[in-house]
């Protein structure tokens, strides 16, 4: 774990990660990765949204 944080920071790491520095870290990696989408949705000329609202193994087929 300390390797792939020196690999993705760039720097040892000063202390032993914690729950709340991972979560911390994931939250930022979520809200990047989710400026991202929201930026080639809005650059888009379309787009389209799937939905599954198959329940308990239930397989749906849509028709385009």
């Amino acid at each position: 774990m300390r390797s792939v944080y020196e690999f993705l920071i760039g720097v040892p790491p000063k202390d032993w990660l914690t729950r709340s520095s991972l979560r911390i870290w994931y939250q930022h990696i979520l809200e990047l990765h989710f400026n991202v989408q929201i930026y080639q949705v809005a650059n888009a000329p379309v787009f389209g949204i799937m939905m599954n609202e198959s329940t308990h193994g239930q397989i749906k087929k849509y028709c385009s």
